[in-house]
């Protein structure tokens, strides 16, 4: 994975702090307590318990995903993706359902710990021409992002879990909280 520079962007409210550790990874929550990320919880695990697991979880959740997205004619004008192995891999399964060519997609470093502002950074920089615009990334980065930015925010984000979210105002004025969260589809609940 390369590195990339963070840059603060003064949305309102602090990003989580992370930390790591040769313990693993991680962050403070506003309320003075460090919760691990979900990669140093299942480092308890072997690596191939870990793999067993991705290899079963990652590309069912994704064929329902791309299912549904298929059946339900979703389109997007652009995908910015992570390019961490496991969410190209995602992308790759679920391309079909979105009709969106693997090779026009955007695939950057930011996403891997990106906090919300990186996140949201990255969609101001959309042009107006673009109407609809995926991220394909990581939690707990997902989670934070969608809690930032909708009215809306009580959702438990799974793997391959799809929020749609309308935006209202230009990219470039993107802004917390002033966003909808219309939708909430979970592949368990498909």
């Amino acid at each position: 994975m390369g590195n990339f520079k963070h840059e603060k962007i003064d949305l309102g409210y602090d990003d989580l702090t992370a930390e790591t550790l040769p313990s693993g990874r991680t962050y403070a929550a506003p309320n003075g307590c460090n919760y691990p990320s979900i990669t140093t919880v299942l480092s308890i695990l072997s690596r191939e318990a870990i793999q067993a697991w991705r290899a079963r979880v990652g590309p069912e959740e994704a064929n329902k995903i791309s299912c549904y997205c298929k059946s339900h004619s979703i389109l997007v004008d652009k995908i910015f993706c992570s390019t961490a192995e496991r969410t190209k891999q995602t992308f790759d399964i679920c391309s079909d359902g979105l009709n969106y060519p693997i090779a026009e997609a955007v695939y950057t470093d930011e996403l891997y710990f990106a906090g919300p502002g990186e996140i949201v950074k990255l969609i101001q920089s959309l042009s107006e021409f673009i109407s609809s615009v995926l991220i394909i990334g990581h939690n707990p980065s997902m989670q934070m992002y969608i809690d930032a930015i909708s009215e809306n925010s009580h959702i438990t984000y799974s793997t391959c879990g799809l929020a749609e979210i309308l935006v209202e105002s230009s990219w470039k004025d993107l802004s917390l909280k002033k966003c909808k969260l219309k939708s909430f589809i979970q592949p368990g609940e498909l």
